[in-house]
């Protein structure tokens, strides 16, 4: 049984999306949506815009891992499955749309709790500028200010490999979503974080036409909560940086790695010659 108490009393900004404020009463989901996301893409702007329409229930992260580690807490059990089922008796909206957004490194644990994943309608974010995405990832690693009212618990120093990385794991990422769509079949709607924020309203009615969900009937969200865009001072400066600073970073980072790898294959190639060897 879960605690009550916990959730009714959120004490900070990770606990809030845990707070029975967010539940809805008992429905049966019969509508599915999944908004499929990288690390800062505006994902989780979106997810509070189609929440306030009080038409897509609540879509919030929850198979990241600390995140349903908190809910199999709350529900009492340790059976997976359970928990996803006790998440979606908490937060299907009363018009039967059970949301949640993900970013890939989550869709193994959603492929294994979820016995129809074709059954939910696919929304894809991205943004345009992946070097702009690629510099609040990195600010974001460092700070752990995730969202725009979250403090920042560290300094943020401009550091070029680490916005490399950053964007490169974007890239891998956004790539193997791709590879998952064509390979099931799937065709999302794709949406952009920058048109996402010049007009939230042409991206709802988008999406819930692509959904099939009616907004015009339904009451907006009692509990509001609207992320703000995340505009650290820096950003734009950091982005610049790492342009003009690409031709000659970029050599010596693949080169390097290049030879790390070369390296780690010597290594293995010599683990397996002396087993090779022992086995005889």
């Amino acid at each position: 049984m879960s605690n009550r108490s916990d959730r009714d009393r959120p004490t900070n900004l990770w606990d809030r999306q845990f707070s029975s404020d967010f539940d809805f009463p008992p429905t049966d989901a019969t509508t599915h949506v999944v908004i499929c996301s990288t690390p800062r893409s505006g994902s989780h702007f979106l997810s509070h815009q189609l929440h306030e329409t009080g038409a897509f229930g609540y879509p919030l992260e929850y198979l990241n891992p600390a995140n349903f580690r908190e809910w199999a807490r709350l529900s009492g059990s340790d059976d997976d499955r359970a928990v996803f089922d006790f998440i979606k008796g908490k937060r299907t909206g009363r018009n039967g749309v059970f949301a949640l957004k993900m970013h890939y490194s989550h869709l193994p644990l959603f492929l294994k709790l979820e016995p129809d994943p074709q059954r939910y309608s696919f929304l894809h974010v991205s943004r345009q500028s992946k070097i702009d995405q690629a510099v609040s990832f990195a600010r974001a690693s460092q700070t752990k200010s995730w969202i725009s009212d979250m403090p920042e618990v560290a300094e943020a120093h401009y550091d070029w490999e680490l916005i490399f990385d950053k964007l490169t794991s974007i890239l891998v990422d956004e790539a193997k979503w791709q590879a998952y769509f064509l390979a099931s079949g799937i065709s999302p709607l794709m949406l952009e974080y920058e048109t996402i924020l010049q007009n939230s309203q042409a991206t709802i009615n988008a999406a819930s036409s692509f959904c099939g969900i009616d907004i015009s009937n339904a009451p907006p969200s009692a509990v509001k909560f609207k992320p703000q865009k995340q505009a650290r001072s820096g950003g734009a400066d950091w982005s610049k940086s790492f342009l003009a600073e690409g031709t000659e970073k970029i050599a010596g980072i693949v080169t390097s790695r290049a030879k790390q790898q070369v390296s780690k294959n010597k290594n293995r190639s010599g683990f397996w010659a002396a087993l090779s060897g022992f086995s005889k």
